[in-house]
């Protein structure tokens, strides 16, 4: 749904996909995106700190950072990403 612009549709299978698994780093990352693209800033934002948090390998944290970093380029500060 997310590649095809359906973000509402993604976000509610997201958001009901981190209920099945609220561990998993992934969900938490692409709801982070879709909230990105919706322009919901502190709910991405939420969403991509559960996700660093949930990442073991710190290859994939640092990417997942410079990737939100990017993504935070001239948004008002207010979260670590």
């Amino acid at each position: 749904h997310f590649k095809l612009g359906n973000l509402q549709e993604a976000e509610r299978f997201l958001t009901e996909a981190a209920k099945f698994d609220p561990g998993s780093a992934p969900i938490h990352e692409h709801l982070g995106d879709v909230h990105h693209k919706q322009g919901k800033m502190p709910l991405a934002n939420a969403a991509w700190e559960r996700a660093l948090k949930l990442t073991a390998d710190p290859k994939v944290a640092a990417a997942f950072e410079r990737n939100w970093e990017e993504k935070n380029k001239g948004r008002a500060e207010g979260s670590a990403f």
